[in-house]
């Protein structure tokens, strides 16, 4: 155990210690700001502040964790020292690893005024993970080990909770089906704008459905194949919003969409829409809908287009009950949002207060591949891979995202058919 003192205690210096230090780390340990007691301890004790105590291993505090505002933070990144910031001149690690873990995962930088992109969200290319290019590494976790190694050599008889590396795949049903319980209206629709496009193939599949064959969305029983196969269980989330440019799923009525809710209903959790994102209201509609179906409680949530602001969104999850949320990734560039691949709760930092709402980092999405990047499958499974590799390193939570439309092997999506088995294949072989 660590005795860690401190000459104030914040609520932002107990949650990073306990998310960083208890969760991540995996060490247990106990704050005090009793100077008395810190020096009398027998205990293994480090000190966080401007000045040292005794003779206790000393961590220079930044003024980070010490504030209760939100402001522009001066940081210069070391990508030749493990892309560190808020540089020290103690002998721990040379730089403030509390206070850049609570800059990452709070995701601080996120609250400050920023562009957003053309669905309204925070665009990658003003992080610091893309300005110094470390979107790709898991730097908390990756700090988390060098803290790790410099406690043992600190206190040879400490022990750390030990993490294993774990698998997650989670599905996005935007569309059900490509063809099949669609309204006449709607289905006239579409037909009609194939006939003026002149788009030969859906016509082909579009009179294949009708005449009895399998819709060419509808892979569900060959996920669940692909999954056992590997002895993973799966997330499957599920839009229920009313129609509209971006939210185009069947109506949540529908029998046959229903019918698909069900048979998943043990892993279901909503996927809120995207013109959901500002009102409160909607919100606790869509999560009622798929309560009503499945006939428990919802707790999960992923944004539809991952589309979310902080504080916000998140503050709307924690007023109806959200427990756990899997959007912490970007559209446009797979990798580590927050810098890391570890579960752990979110801090609002509007209201400085941890919450019970749990941030399931997503690692990557097929669309930020496909559509983003732009690249071919081959490049695509490259990519997964390293992310894979990068993950397994520190043994943390891969999760990866999927929709059922990109397991088709049509439009956009021919030749991705066989990505995530492979991808699945080579996380399960580590």
């Amino acid at each position: 155990m660590l005795l860690f003192y401190t000459d104030h205690i914040t609520p932002r210096l107990q949650w990073t210690l306990d998310v960083f230090l208890n969760k991540i780390v995996g060490v247990h340990f106990e704050l005090t700001d009793n100077k008395e007691k810190f020096l009398s301890s027998n205990e293994n004790t480090l000190c966080y502040s401007k000045e040292p105590i005794g003779t206790a291993t000393h961590i220079i505090s930044h003024s980070l964790l010490f504030e209760n505002t939100i402001h522009a933070q001066q940081i210069s990144v070391l990508v030749d020292r493990h892309f560190s910031f808020f540089e020290t001149s103690d002998d721990f690690l040379q730089f403030d690893f509390l206070a850049a873990s609570f800059y990452l995962l709070s995701r601080y930088e996120e609250y400050l005024p920023h562009e957003k992109d053309t669905h309204g969200r925070f665009c990658f290319r003003n992080s610091l993970a893309h300005k110094y290019g470390f979107v790709d590494q898991p730097l908390v976790d990756q700090w988390a080990e060098l803290v790790q190694n410099k406690l043992k050599s600190v206190f040879p008889k400490i022990r750390f909770k030990q993490k294993e590396f774990s698998i997650l795949p989670t599905m996005d049903i935007d569309v059900a089906y490509a063809y099949r319980g669609r309204s006449m209206a709607r289905n006239m629709r579409s037909l009609a704008k194939d006939i003026v496009t002149g788009d030969k193939e859906r016509l082909s599949e579009r009179k294949r459905v009708k005449d009895g064959a399998k819709d060419p969305f509808d892979n569900y029983e060959e996920y669940d194949i692909l999954l056992e196969k590997h002895g993973l269980k799966g997330l499957y989330f599920f839009l229920l919003g009313d129609y509209g440019p971006y939210d185009k799923n069947l109506h949540f009525k529908n029998k046959d969409l229903i019918q698909l809710i069900k048979r998943y209903h043990k892993n279901a959790g909503s996927h809120l829409s995207y013109s959901s994102h500002e009102s409160l209201e909607k919100m606790k509609v869509e999560k009622n809908r798929l309560e009503n179906i499945v006939d428990r409680s919802i707790f999960r949530n992923r944004f539809h287009y991952l589309k979310f602001s902080l504080p916000k969104s998140y503050q709307k999850l924690v007023s109806l009950g959200y427990t756990e949320d899997y959007s912490m990734a970007y559209p446009e560039k797979p990798g580590f949002r927050a810098g890391t691949c570890t579960p752990y709760p979110y801090y609002d930092l509007e209201n400085e207060r941890g919450t019970d709402l749990i941030i399931y980092p997503t690692i990557v999405m097929d669309a930020s591949c496909q559509d983003y990047l732009k690249l071919n499958p081959d490049q695509a499974f490259e990519t997964i891979s390293t992310l894979i590799d990068n993950t397994k390193k520190v043994n943390g939570l891969f999760i990866i995202l999927w929709h059922n439309e990109s397991l088709s092997d049509i439009g956009k999506w021919k030749g991705w058919k066989n990505i995530l088995a492979k991808s699945l294949e080579y996380a399960s072989s580590k």
